[in-house]
């Protein structure tokens, strides 16, 4: 005999049913405004539903049944739903449709094991997939062409998985979890301007990973309140823009790249302990700014090409950066608070500038530029604090400001009109 947890037992619950007789159903149309509509209840039950035409609905319910929908339209302005209520192992759901301004909508309570598929080939069309109390669920979403809107959302879940793939311009994707355990969701757009939008809520062991392919695309990331959960961001065109949010999420890893023209990326990681961002940066115009909280939380910029701007802050304990940029007009500024911090760096490149405070203890700072113009400002606040500059290159000008107990302050500068001031207390 064993315990099953109150998420497990219930989508156990839910998945049950009876048994009943079977049934299968076809339904063919042609035209324009027909209404196709089948209820189906136990069993194992099978609805075929086929419409060519305009401006046509179709409608299929089964309930405690072990089933399967498949809804195929072709034409402009028709309307899919198929709902699954209480489905039994394996069940079903393939919508189709080809045309312009098209609906399909999917839904699924109570399910194991059962999966949505939803294919639009066409313009201006929208698709949404439910899925409620299911384990082990798939839900899939293809488009091709422009100006589409795809939604999935998946609640009280095991292991379910959730895919969105937008090939065209214009279109937007949107994906949610809640309170979910071991569930991935995975969005790939080829295109422009395109737009992602992704959200999960009291999860563990999560998956995020999205690629967007083309100009002007976005991407927005949420995980508030898991475990051991992960966010992988790829980004290949000109300006894109990311924007990460992890709240209350232990053991979670952010890591993104970014390839392209005015790129910029925002993270922020709070209220969490043992949190990585590994953040990279290819192109012209990068941003990078990031915000973490907590305990034993690690941060790893890569920057390579022009107009890198860095922007840091760290809170709590066992805080580590790492960064690196190559280009030009690159600027670094990081804050640390807190005990055991690390900073560590290089900057390789034109109009580079560091600035680096830190507050706590066992504190220890490296930063290394190479290039023109380059300014350094190393402060540190606590004990056995440990300061390292070094510049090569013209124009260069260092300061070290040291408080507290064991520092020690190191100053290279090579080249000209260098300036280095460093002071102890």
């Amino acid at each position: 005999m064993f315990n099953k947890s109150p998420l497990a037992a219930a989508i156990l619950m839910l998945s049950a049913g009876p048994v009943l007789a079977d049934g299968v159903s076809e339904q063919t149309q042609q035209g324009w405004h027909n209404d196709a509509a089948v209820v189906q209840v136990g069993g194992n039950a099978h609805a075929l539903q086929l419409q060519d035409g305009a401006g046509n609905d179709a409608r299929s319910l089964q309930t405690v049944s072990v089933g399967t929908i498949n809804q195929r339209q072709q034409g402009t302005h028709n309307r899919a739903n198929a709902d699954q209520h209480l489905a039994g192992p394996g069940s079903s759901i393939r919508q189709v449709q080809e045309g312009h301004a098209n609906d399909a909508h999917a839904t699924q309570f109570g399910s194991w094991g059962s999966s949505a598929n939803q294919v639009q080939l066409g313009n201006g069309n929208d698709s949404s997939v439910a899925q409620y109390g299911s384990a082990h669920s798939r839900a899939t979403t293809i488009q091709r062409g422009d100006d589409n809107s795809a939604q999935v959302r998946q609640d009280l879940s095991l292991h379910s998985r959730a895919r969105i793939e937008q090939q065209g311009s214009l279109n937007e994707a949107s994906a949610e979890q809640r309170f979910t355990l071991g569930g991935s969701i995975d969005i790939e757009q080829q295109g422009t301007l395109h737009q992602i939008s992704v959200y999960q809520l009291d999860t563990a062991g999560n998956r995020v990973t999205t690629l967007q392919n083309g100009v002007n695309s976005s991407a927005s990331i949420t995980q508030r309140s898991q475990t051991g959960s992960q966010v992988q961001i790829t980004q290949f065109g000109g300006l894109q823009d990311v924007t990460v949010h992890q709240a209350a999420a232990d053991h979670s890893l952010i890591e993104t790249l970014q390839t392209g023209e005015g790129n910029s990326l925002q993270v922020e990681q709070i209220d969490g302990t043992h949190l990585t961002a590994r953040l990279t940066q290819h192109g012209v115009g990068n941003n990078q700014t990031l915000e973490q909280s907590g305990e034993g939380n690690s941060v790893t910029l890569t920057a390579n090409g022009g107009d890198n701007r860095v922007r840091l802050t760290q809170t709590g304990n066992y805080n580590e950066l790492y960064f690196d940029q190559n280009g030009s007009d690159n600027l670094l500024i990081a804050e640390q608070r807190g005990t055991s911090n690390r900073f560590d760096g290089s900057s390789n490149g034109w109009h580079n500038t560091g600035y680096l405070d830190q507050d706590g203890s066992f504190n220890q700072a490296t930063l290394r530029q190479s290039g023109h113009l380059n300014t350094a400002d190393i402060t540190q606040y606590g004990s056995n604090g440990s300061a390292y500059v070094s510049q090569a290159g013209s124009l260069n000008y260092a300061v070290v400001n040291q408080a507290g107990y064991n520092q020690v302050s190191t100053i290279h500068q090579y080249g000209y009109g260098n300036q280095a001031s460093a002071l102890q207390r």
